[in-house]
């Protein structure tokens, strides 16, 4: 029997020992700096696709019972980008989880245009404009593009972006990246530079629509597209005639291309390391070898500049970075040193910097390239050289980094921040990026301490972009297995266990994903609190039912009699949009808060406000589709102020969340008798749902009058009375009412105007 290698060895280790491991997902894409990060989406599958195994293995429900939601959502991220539609019919039957922009990227990545329609109108998918247009243009999918453009996909809807296409310029930079000549016609063709004006003040706020002319010129560089830099730089030679600009490409040729082109446009323009003090040094050229000499400001810009193109040469990726980084500074005749993470004040940059180590470790030889650096030229290692070794899991580098002096200066904090030993850094990175190798070899050589910080540091997220609950993206949990390590493996002494809040660790663990073992460790062996809501939140159903059985052993339940209150629970799955958890407590009948009318009607309006965003719109859909809820003027205004909240706050809703929203609101409308308009379609604007929301609103007041109203509350009242009594046109109207709203057949899915644009162009 089968089994599937998702992220490492992580889903395999929830199944039998005996099964065979088959790979699914790709190896990251290649770093762009000019965008700050992979232009390819983090979960892509493999090809050739094992379908037929996928299917007949994940096509059932008992697999996935082991798989917490992350793991879940992983899975239909690959199956959303592996071109076989019986696959994503199989994780979306049986994920159990709310899908998130990740999702749509994936199949954006490789042009499926069914698999996106599909994951955004039917599902109703959360929609990010960049996640979704990168991908697109990287890999060349014009007609997507061409789909989503006409569909009004070219931002995220909020009252920031209004109608500007804020798509446009990654989706140019990370074309010029991949060398997509196709998508940049297709962009010309569509925006032309300049067309700022139209969207108002685009400029201020936003910057410009396009890319940068240097921008893409260096995008293009970093891709290692020399004949498109050479047509970037004709076409725009005017906007890349400053010294700044001719500096951002040629630390992009100093990344990307070869050390020939780096000499090339070195030698034509001079180094535009010295090409900053146009006025001190007399124009942008200098000497033939670099030796323009200027003091103050100007040789501060000198020396800034130098040290990028040095960071850049020495983390590229291409066979010839050494001698890249040899002739630099043969050129220069002394190294500056490196640049401090903070001192470009280009924030379109920045990460790239920030990044560049990191990446450059992932390539083989890593060890090699610090060897070179520090023994050929005596360069000090900056901190981030010595994290990367860490973080890539990079054994011999890490030995290497043992071994340098203990003064390796925080780049990133300044000259005057204080020192550390290498060991501190490597130890701090190994633990958030879950290398257990690198921690062993600290720990075995004495090199360093684990302890407190180390966990924390293997608990670290990107929640200060991302919360906790946001459901904007699923995030990774690269910690786990050195918090598995730490806990589990030996990797704490007892002294250092005893200054670890274990509680705190199992609530971060089980929200983001662990697997049963640890959470079963850490409240069996350490003593931590089982926490219902975080398994509910992040876990599996194998773990909400450890979970539960380990809360009435203890007689921790909080409920009367013994038994367990699971209304906080059931509301935590619901809000992290976990259906299988939710799904497990309600066919086990501990679903407390949804147990009567009264109690389900006053948890939907709870589910529709309670965020005080406009992302409840799943969670409504999917009580919708499992309970049967009688509708109230009270649900119904909740359900209306999720779109009020949207207006008021400027959010911006999804496409086919939108329609979903509608759907619903066409139940509500005529199940309490309320007039139901023809042309009630989705839409993709949530500013222009809040307004027409309100419109009709007011339109149906002045018509139904007081004396209606009073009819729709008597109705209400009754129909919560009567339990299960249809009093709308008899058992098939409810029927149509409940398929509509929970979106199982017909409109009612999300297939509002966009979806046949998506689609049928």
């Amino acid at each position: 029997m089968s089994s599937f290698k998702i992220v490492c060895k992580e889903v395999a280790d929830c199944l039998r020992d005996d099964y065979h491991t088959i790979q699914l997902r790709q190896k990251q894409a290649a770093f762009c700096p000019a965008y700050r990060g992979p232009v390819s989406p983090g979960y892509l599958a493999v090809q050739p696709w094992p379908g037929e195994a996928f299917v007949a293995h994940w096509g059932r429900a008992e697999p996935w019972r082991a798989l917490n939601r992350r793991q879940r959502h992983t899975l239909m991220c690959l199956a959303a980008s592996s071109g076989h539609a019986a696959s994503l019919d199989a994780a979306l039957a049986h994920a159990g989880t709310v899908v998130k922009p990740d999702a749509f990227a994936s199949a954006a990545a490789v042009g499926d245009v069914p698999a996106c329609t599909r994951v955004l109108m039917e599902e109703g998918s959360f929609w990010a404009t960049e996640m979704a247009w990168v991908p697109a243009a990287a890999n060349g999918h014009v007609d997507l593009m061409n789909r989503m453009a006409a569909s009004g996909l070219l931002n995220d809807k909020t009252e920031d972006d209004g109608d500007r296409p804020v798509a446009v310029k990654p989706a140019e930079v990370a074309a010029c990246f991949a060398g997509q000549r196709g998508v940049l016609r297709w962009i010309e063709e569509h925006w032309a530079p300049g067309d700022e004006e139209i969207y108002g003040f685009f400029n201020e706020f936003h910057g410009s629509l396009r890319a940068e002319p240097h921008m893409a010129a260096a995008a293009a560089a970093e891709g290692g597209q020399v004949a498109l830099l050479q047509e970037l730089l004709a076409a725009h030679a005017p906007a890349v005639a400053g010294a700044a600009q001719r500096h951002e490409v040629l630390a992009s040729v100093a990344y990307g291309c070869t050390l020939a082109v780096l000499q090339q446009y070195c030698e034509m323009w001079g180094s535009s390391a010295e090409g900053a003090a146009e006025d001190e040094a007399g124009g942008v050229g200098g000497a033939a070898g670099g030796s323009v000499r200027v003091d103050g400001a100007a040789a501060e810009t000198v020396r800034r500049r130098r040290q990028d193109l040095l960071l850049f040469a020495a983390t590229s990726p291409t066979p010839d970075w050494a001698a890249k980084v040899d002739w630099l500074l043969l050129r220069w005749g002394a190294s500056p040193r490196w640049p401090a993470t903070g001192d470009r004040r280009d924030w379109v940059y920045a990460g790239g910097k920030e990044n560049a180590w990191l990446h450059a470790a992932a390539q083989p030889g890593y060890v090699q390239r610090l060897q070179h650096l520090t023994a050929a030229h005596g360069l000090e290692l900056p901190r981030e050289a010595v994290e990367a070794a860490g973080s890539a899991g990079d054994v011999a580098a890490a030995a290497f980094c043992l071994g340098l002096p203990p003064a390796v200066l925080p780049v990133s904090e300044g000259e005057g921040a204080r020192r550390h030993e290498p060991a501190h850094w490597l130890a701090l990175a190994a633990a958030a990026a879950g290398q257990v190798p690198v921690l062993r070899l600290l720990r075995e050589r004495g090199a360093e301490v684990l302890g407190w910080a180390h966990v924390q540091a293997a608990m670290t997220f990107s929640e200060w972009v991302y919360g906790e609950d946001d459901l904007q993206r699923e995030l990774d949990f690269p910690g786990l297995p050195a918090i598995q390590y730490l806990v589990m493996g030996g990797g704490l002494d007892e002294a250092a266990a005893a200054q670890v809040r274990w509680s705190e660790v199992f609530q971060r663990a089980a929200v983001h994903g662990a697997d049963l073992a640890l959470l079963r460790h850490l409240a069996e062996q350490r003593g931590a609190a089982v926490d219902l809501k975080a398994v509910a939140r992040g876990g599996s159903e194998e773990q909400l039912e450890w979970a539960l059985g380990h809360t009435r052993r203890s007689g921790s339940s909080g409920g009367s009699g013994g038994r367990i209150d699971t209304a906080g629970a059931f509301k935590a799955a619901l809000r992290s949009g976990n259906w299988a958890a939710a799904s497990y407590l309600q066919r086990h009948n501990l679903d407390d808060g949804a147990k009567s009318q009264q109690q389900l009607q006053a948890l939907f309006c709870w589910v529709a406000v309670e965020q005080g965003r406009p992302f409840s719109i799943p969670a409504l859909r999917w009580l919708l589709q499992h309970y049967e809820l009688q509708w109230t003027p009270a649900c119904l205004d909740a359900l209306e102020g999720v779109m009020g909240i949207a207006f008021d706050g400027g959010y911006g809703v999804a496409q086919g969340q939108v329609g979903q929203w509608h759907a619903m609101r066409r139940a509500a409308r005529r199940a309490l008798g309320l007039v139901v308009s023809d042309d009630e379609g989705g839409s993709a604007s949530a500013s222009e749902e809040g307004e027409g929301e309100k419109g009709e609103e007011e339109e149906g007041e002045e018509e139904e009058g007081e004396e209606e109203e009073g009819e729709e509350g008597e109705e209400g009242a009754e129909q919560e009375d009567e339990g299960e009594s249809k009093e709308e046109g008899g058992e098939e109207d409810d029927e149509e009412e409940r398929e509509e709203a929970g979106g199982s057949d017909g409109d009612g899915g999300g297939r509002g105007a966009g979806a046949v644009a998506l689609e049928e162009q």
